[in-house]
């Protein structure tokens, strides 16, 4: 049976209708653009605009913390802080201790108090355990990092610097730890539980290269950073470190390989 095309048309012209219907008019029936437009002078004051109480924060307590403003600069503190500074950089040697210190990711000043505790920054300075150089090294700890002749002050220096940061990262960064294993070992560390050896000596050595440090890095009373032996901040500059209650303060503090009982090679 044939198709008639009639009812297709009126379907065709249906849809046809529809889309001119839900369209936009066309061009000739829409109105003409005004020639008129709004000008303000102020405009600007007319747009909406966040401000910082209409935007979404956090709680307070979820907050990152602010970050503290920094104490204004003391200038008396400052001024005693860089005396400290040109009293440590006019030691002798003062030029190749700064560089063996950085090489071995040290501070400089740290290295500087060492020096002056374990020889005066003498550099011909031999104890009576064999310990010789500026960092009194003994031959067979220099020998653990391929230096064979530790009294020249570069290998001295190389050697002493190495095994100091070597001590540091064993006892994760602490520098009180590490001091006490440069003057009793590392094992005697370790065999008293990771604690300062109780040796008169070995305390005395840690207070007293702890206290050089601090003066020679800051002005002034400066807490440490692990506090031992009841000890809890650095003496004023030009104080002599204290000794631990019930030891007496002796004026000087004798080490087995301080320059008292230390001598020095022609």
């Amino acid at each position: 049976m044939p198709i008639k095309p009639f009812p297709f048309a009126l379907g065709a012209l249906a849809v046809a209708c529809h889309i001119h219907a839900a369209g936009a008019a066309p061009a000739a029936s829409r109105p003409p653009d005004s020639p008129y437009r709004l000008h303000m002078a102020n405009a600007q004051d007319f747009r909406l605009r966040a401000t910082p109480q209409d935007e979404y924060r956090l709680a307070k307590p979820y907050r990152r913390a602010e970050p503290e403003k920094a104490p204004e600069p003391d200038p008396v503190a400052a001024a005693i802080a860089a005396a400290a500074r040109a009293e440590m950089e006019a030691k002798p040697f003062a030029r190749q201790i700064d560089s063996a210190a950085r090489a071995a990711d040290l501070d400089p000043a740290l290295v500087h108090a060492l020096i002056y505790v374990e020889s005066r920054h003498q550099s011909r300075a031999v104890s009576v355990k064999g310990a010789v150089g500026l960092m009194q090294v003994l031959p067979d700890t220099a020998l653990r990092y391929g230096i064979h002749n530790p009294m020249r002050t570069e290998q001295n220096l190389k050697a002493g610097t190495r095994y100091l940061r070597g001590l540091i990262n064993q006892f994760d960064d602490r520098i009180d730890l590490a001091l006490a294993a440069y003057n009793a070992g590392e094992g005697a560390v370790l065999s008293h539980a990771n604690q300062i050896p109780p040796y008169r000596e070995t305390r005395d050595y840690v207070k007293a290269v702890m206290a050089k440090y601090a003066e020679w890095r800051s002005p002034a009373s400066v807490a440490l950073p692990l506090p031992y032996g009841g000890l809890t901040t650095v003496p004023p500059v030009g104080t002599a470190p204290p000794l631990a209650a019930g030891t007496g303060a002796p004026t000087l503090i004798a080490y087995e390989n301080q320059p008292s009982r230390l001598k020095v090679l022609p």
